[in-house]
C-alpha cells in the first residue's frame, strides 16, 4: 500500500536556534551577538538562555521538516514552553497559512511506551491521560502545558491507528479551534 505523502493540507515549520548569553559565551562565539538574525523572533527562556523562532510555510512530513530543519537551518522542529509562544505562533502562522484547516508541526513525539492502541494505552500507566503520552523531543522545552490544549472538539489526541501504528507527532491547528493540537502521523 502507497501512503501519502502529505496528510495535512500546510505545514509550517518552527525553527529553534539556542543563544547562551551568558558572559562567558558571549566572549566565545557568538554569531548573533546575542541576536536573532533578522527575520527570526526571540524569546526567554531558563536564566541566561533565548531561542529563535521562525515559521516556514513549506509542505512536508514531520521526518522530512526535522530534515529540512537540520540541513538548511542547523536546527529543528521546535517546542512550545508558555502561552507567549502559543499567541505568537498563532498570531504568526494565521497570516502564513490560508488553506483552511491548516496545520503546523510542533516539535512533540508520542512516548514509545505509548506507541499502543487506545484501549492498551488505558491499561498503561503514564498513558492513561491525554498530557502525559507526549514528550517535546527538542531537548530544551521544558514546559508541558501544550499538553493541555489538546482539541476537544475533534476527540484529540484520538491516537487514530495509520499502517497499524497510532499517530505519534503533534500539530497546531491556526484556524478553526486555533491554537489548540492534534496527533497526526
Amino acid at each position: 500500500m502507497v501512503r501519502p505523502l502529505l496528510l495535512i493540507s500546510v505545514l509550517l515549520v518552527v525553527i529553534l536556534l539556542t543563544l547562551d548569553v551568558t558572559a562567558t559565551e558571549i566572549g566565545k562565539c557568538n554569531l548573533w551577538q546575542g541576536k536573532c538574525p533578522p527575520g527570526w523572533k526571540t524569546f526567554a527562556r531558563a536564566p541566561g538562555k533565548r531561542i529563535c523562532l521562525r515559521i516556514f510555510h513549506q509542505n512536508a512530513t514531520y521526518l522530512e521538516a526535522q530534515n529540512i530543519c537540520r540541513k538548511q537551518y542547523n536546527s529543528r522542529v521546535h517546542g512550545v514552553e508558555n502561552v507567549e509562544e502559543q499567541l505568537w505562533l498563532k498570531m504568526k502562522s494565521k497570516k502564513l497559512i490560508t488553506e483552511n484547516p491548516g496545520y503546523m508541526w510542533l516539535g512533540a513525539r508520542r512516548k514509545a511506551h505509548c506507541f499502543k492502541t487506545p484501549a492498551q494505552m488505558a491499561n498503561e500507566e503514564g498513558c492513561r491521560e491525554n498530557n502525559l503520552r507526549f514528550q517535546w523531543d527538542d531537548q530544551i522545552t521544558t514546559n508541558n502545558f501544550m499538553f493541555t490544549q489538546w482539541d476537544q472538539s475533534i476527540d484529540a489526541p484520538d491516537s487514530l491507528e495509520s499502517n497499524g501504528a497510532p499517530e505519534d507527532c503533534v500539530v497546531m491547528n491556526v484556524h478553526e479551534n486555533g491554537g489548540f493540537i492534534d496527533d497526526k502521523e
